[in-house]
This record gives structure tokens, sequence and C-alpha cells, in this order.
């Protein structure tokens, strides 16, 4: 009867993720309580609606194979933030790839050694990079 309900109600003009945040915050009330619903709201609003980085972000750490340091599309594919460096480039590209909040527009870019950065692929993937 509630799913039958919903559906008038996106019918009738309702935002259907209104009904999913509300279905979603019911499940995670009963099985974690009301101020984890409120916080789990939260942070998906951050995350999802204001673009906030994630708190956990992995951290790798990799040798740069030359002295002016570690190219960017490597860096990508090494922190299994795309499946191939051509992958990489196809992302850089198309303005998909940012380091430390900046957009990367040149493929060639290197990661120094000796620098960390955050590197962000897309809206939900970041890895912060540390170049030895």
């Amino acid at each position: 009867a509630e799913v039958e309900a919903w559906k008038a109600q996106v019918a009738a003009g309702r935002n259907p993720r209104e009904i999913k945040v509300e279905l979603a915050k019911e499940i995670v009330s009963r099985f974690h309580g009301e101020g984890a619903a409120r916080e789990a709201e939260e942070k998906f609003e951050q995350r999802h609606r204001h673009g906030a980085i994630p708190e956990e972000v992995r951290d790798h750490t990799f040798e740069a194979p030359a002295q002016d340091g570690l190219p960017i599309t490597h860096a990508i594919t090494l922190a299994g933030l795309s499946p191939s460096n051509s992958e990489s480039a196809r992302l850089i590209e198309q303005g998909g790839v940012k380091l430390d909040n900046a957009p990367v527009s040149n493929r060639a870019s290197r990661i120094a050694k000796g620098s960390t950065v955050l590197l962000q692929v897309g809206k939900r993937k970041f890895a912060r990079v540390t170049v030895k």
C-alpha cells in the first residue's frame, strides 16, 4: 500500500528523490537509530550535493620512475581510479581529473618527487598519492 501511495505521489509531481531519502532515513533509523540517520543524511548531502571530499581517502605511495616525477596517467591507474593509462588520458582530456582540486588539462603532467597530492577522478573517486 505504501509503494502504491509513493507511485501516486510521483505521478502527482513529487520528486522521486524525496521518497528515496525518506525510505533511506527510515531504514537507517530502524537499524542504527535516529542520530545515525540524521548523520548519514548530512554526509550524503555534503558529498553528493556540495561535492565535499570524503572523510576517508585511500593513501597510495609510488616510486617515481624518473627524476621529473610520476606521470599523472600512471598515478591514476596505479591508484585504481582508472583501468588503464589510455583511459586515464581520456579522462584528463574530457576534464574529469583534478589534482588538489585544480582541473588537470595536460595528460603529460607529472606529480613531482617528494610530493603528496589529492587526486580526484570524476565526482566520486579519490586517492591521496605520495611520490617518492
